[in-house]
Parts: structure tokens; C-alpha cells; sequence
């Protein structure tokens, strides 16, 4: 009689196989969630890029802005730059001045006229309790005072260290080798850090003791002194400083030598300088189209005899183009605003679009315009500027927290939110069918095992000659 037996289920069927092509299965109907999860991901990486490329075009034209005085770079120069050097910002004045230096600023070095052959002996040992070096740095309301304290273990180095300690960065101590190296001969300097008499000026006196016991009686002292100078139409004037800034609107003397004569310094425009910066402008703004213009396209792909449209990352969304659009317009838009200017657009200064969308940017033509007309080259710059990279201006609407790109990133973050909980609880119901199929297949493996052994038992009886037989 032949045996019993079920297929070879609890004998090798791989029921984990069974369970996972079938979870698999179900698994499948997660994967557009999961694309538009990717594909969101994908649009907020390149409106970030975006952002980035935006606000580097904002930093490229702030200095065209009226709030920098003149959209006009300024060329400041010097008949004699060992004595005066300047500098000069946008907003400073075409025009020309002779300035005359008889002092220049300084500040205080005082030093006493003892010497030490060993920074770290005691100064003072016969010394009798605590005496006080007093320093004052500075005079009225920028003044100063410290009380050093020196004692009959006090060094030199102690003493240096401690004024530079006490002193808040005003003033500054140091031992200065004034011998040899075999025969050193140690003196104690100080400098004060400010120059100019209010905040300069140094003053120090020595407790009696001190002197008493034959240290520090006489000393040598270079007092502070503040720059003395005058310009053609101003007369004579006094500062703290060898940098001037805020005398003349915009522009920087730093005087360097004194009694050397008239130097005549100059301002002018600048149209060189402010073509390089304009170009850089132009440079950072087809940037910015080429990027946009890239992950914008939408193209027709053929994949296993089907034609499908494969989307950039901002294909689908519409913020970007808006940006781009609202660029285009404000160049097409800047203009002089006045009669009778020689520029008065943009093309005027050499910028005219090519086909592809970028712009073309002529340095010679715009240097030449700036040249000949600097009122109007400047009035067109500014006002791009200012619609461009004002506080709440066009950049600003699109970069600015819960502006444009933020509110479009936020509202894929969103959406990946609300996708992912829901991929979260479909997983979590799959892994529960996981577990019930394998419940499922386990009972049976139990039962199929069960039958298999009963089958055996019964082949075993029937085949295994324990039946009676017959005599004849």
C-alpha cells in the first residue's frame, strides 16, 4: 500500500519566502508615497540653491544702493602718499583740497631710568611693607587710574606683568634689554595703546618708600599728542587719531609725516571700478538662470517601449520662474527717472539679453557710458539696487523667513510629514500580516507534521507483517 504524505509542506516549502514576496507585493503600493516623498526632498535642496544664489546676487549690487551714498565706485588719490594716503567710499564728493600736516598723532612711552641686570630679582628687597606705583592713563572722563602694588619680593617681570594685568589693555609694560646679551641691563617701558591727549596721556608717580629705598627717582616720558593739520576752505584742525574719517563725507586720511608741505588729494568717479562690480553682478545673476533653467526642464524619455516625462526638481513648482520673472523685470524696468540724461536703461550701460536667457554685459560700453554720464549711469544702478536688495525689497520676498521659497519648502516638509506617518502605519500593518501569515504557516507546519507522523504509524502497521495468516 503506498504512504501517505502532503506535499512535503513540513519538509521544505520556504514559507518566509512565501511571507515576504506577498508583504512585497502589498509593499508596492507605497512607492508613488515614497517618489513624491524623494521628489519633494529633491525641490527643497534646489530652492535652498536658490536662496543661496539670490542672496549672493543681493551682496553683489549693495554697494549700487542709494543707501551707499552714489552708485558710482569713487577713486580717491594722493601727491604724496608717505605723507597722506585716503581712501574714499561711494558717498564721497567728486572734488579736490591740499591738506597741510604739522603733527601727527602719538602716544604716551615712559620709562624710569633705572637699569637691572636680573628681571627676576627683587627690585626693591630692603623694602618695608606694600608701596604703590600709581599710573594714569587718559585725562577727564577717558581717565584711568591703577595702583600697582610692590613689595620687597617683587621682580621686574612681576611688575611688568601686573601693569599689563591692572591696565585693561590702555596701557602696556615691557622689560627691554638696553645692554648686551653677556652684560643686560634691563629697563621698565610703557606704552599707552591710544594716541591723542584725552585718551594717551600717561602719568605716573612712585610711593615715597619706593623712592626712599632708591628706586624709581627719575624717569623719562614721551606725553601723548594729538594730530594737528589743516585743509584748504576748513583751516586748521586737531584729531586723536592719524586716521580722519567723518571730516570730509565719505572719505579717509591717514596721515603718516609731518611738515613735508601741501599734499593735494583728489576724488573721482571711479567707472572701472564700478564696471568690475556691475560685471560681477551679471556673473552672480546668469548664475542664478543657468541653475533655474537646468532643474527646470521637463524632458520626454523613452523606458521599455513607453514614452514617460522625466520632471526636473522645479519642474513642478512654480515660485522659481516667478523669481526669474520678477528679476527680468526690474532690469527691463530701471531707468534714470530724469530728462535729459544720456543713460537712461540698462542698455544704455551695455547690458542686453541673449537668446538663451542670460544677459551680456559690454565692460567697454559701460565704463565709456559711466564716463560721460555718471548722474545717470548712477540713477539707473540705483534704482535696480534698491528694488533688488532693499530690506523687504524683490531678494528679500523670496529669501526672507515664511517668504516665497520658505513657504514652498515648508509646505513639502509638510507634506513629507503627512506621508510619512501614513508609510509609518502602513508598515506597521504589514509587519502585523507579517506575523499572523507566520503564525498561519507555523500552525500548519504543526498540523502537516502531525498528520505526516500519524501516516507513518499507519504504513508502519499495515506494511510491517503484524497481521494473522491463513493455513490452508
Amino acid at each position: 500500500m503506498p504512504a501517505v504524505s502532503f506535499s512535503g509542506i513540513a519538509s521544505g516549502i520556504d514559507g518566509e519566502a512565501i511571507i515576504k514576496a506577498t508583504i512585497d507585493a502589498k509593499r508596492l503600493a507605497t512607492e508613488p508615497m515614497k517618489t513624491i516623498v524623494e521628489s519633494n526632498k529633491n525641490e527643497n535642496t534646489a530652492l535652498e540653491e536658490l536662496t543661496t544664489k539670490l542672496l549672493g546676487l543681493r551682496d553683489s549690487v549693495k554697494d549700487f544702493r542709494t543707501l551707499s551714498g552714489s552708485a558710482i565706485s569713487k577713486r580717491a588719490s594722493s601727491s604724496n602718499d608717505d605723507a597722506v594716503s585716503v581712501s574714499a567710499a561711494n558717498n564721497a564728493i567728486v572734488s579736490s583740497t591740499t591738506i597741510n600736516v604739522t603733527n601727527l598723532a602719538q602716544s604716551a612711552t615712559f620709562s624710569f631710568d633705572d637699569r637691572f641686570s636680573d628681571p627676576l630679582a627683587p627690585l626693591a628687597p630692603g623694602l618695608t611693607g606694600t608701596a604703590n606705583l600709581t599710573v594714569t592713563v587718559g585725562q577727564g572722563a577717558s581717565a584711568m587710574t591703577i595702583d600697582v602694588p610692590i613689595t620687597n619680593t617683587t621682580s621686574l617681570s612681576d611688575l611688568v606683568g601686573q601693569v599689563n594685568e591692572l591696565g585693561g589693555g590702555k596701557v602696556l609694560a615691557s622689560a627691554v634689554n638696553v645692554g648686551t646679551e653677556s652684560a643686560p641691563q634691563y629697563l621698565f617701558l610703557m606704552n599707552t595703546t591710544e594716541t591723542g591727549v584725552e585718551k594717551g596721556t600717561l602719568q605716573v608717580s612712585a610711593d615715597s618708600a619706593l623712592v626712599g629705598s632708591g628706586l624709581f627717582a627719575t624717569s623719562t616720558l614721551s606725553q601723548a599728542e594729538d594730530a594737528v593739520f589743516s585743509i584748504t576752505g576748513i583751516g586748521q584742525i586737531t584729531r586723536s587719531s592719524n586716521k580722519v574719517t567723518g571730516l570730509i563725507p565719505g572719505v579717509t586720511l591717514n596721515l603718516k609725516q609731518e611738515n613735508v608741505g601741501p599734499v593735494l588729494v583728489g576724488i573721482a568717479d571711479d567707472s572701472e571700478k564700478t564696471a568690475e562690480k556691475f560685471e560681477t553682478m551679471i556673473g552672480k545673476l546668469n548664475e542664478l538662470i543657468k541653475y533655474q533653467h537646468e532643474n527646470d526642464q521637463i524632458e520626454r524619455v523613452e523606458e521599455n517601449g513607453k514614452i514617460a516625462n522625466k520632471y526636473g526638481t522645479l519642474a513642478k513648482v512654480r515660485v522659481d520662474n516667478q523669481a526669474i520673472n520678477s528679476l527680468r523685470s526690474a532690469l527691463t524696468d530701471a531707468n534714470s527717472g530724469g530728462a535729459g540724461t544720456e543713460v537712461n536703461i540698462l542698455a544704455d550701460l551695455g547690458v542686453t539679453i541673449e537668446r538663451d536667457g542670460s544677459y551680456k554685459f559690454d565692460k567697454d560700453k559701460f565704463t565709456t557710458s559711466v564716463a560721460t554720464d555718471s548722474l545717470g549711469a548712477g540713477a539707473v544702478l540705483s534704482q535696480l539696487a534698491d528694488r533688488l536688495a532693499s530690506t523687504n525689497g524683490l531678494i528679500d520676498e523670496y529669501t526672507k523667513f515664511q517668504g516665497q521659497f520658505d513657504i514652498s519648502i515648508r509646505s513639502n516638509e509638510d507634506e513629507n510629514t503627512t506621508i510619512n506617518d501614513r508609510l509609518e502605519r502602513v508598515e506597521a500593518n504589514l509587519d502585523k500580516q507579517a506575523q499572523a501569515l507566520k503564525l498561519v504557516f507555523a500552525n500548519l507546519e504543526t498540523k502537516v507534521g502531525q498528520l505526516n507522523s500519524q501516516a507513518s504509524a499507519i504504513t508502519s502497521i499495515l506494511g510491517g507483517g503484524g497481521g494473522v495468516s491463513r493455513k490452508s
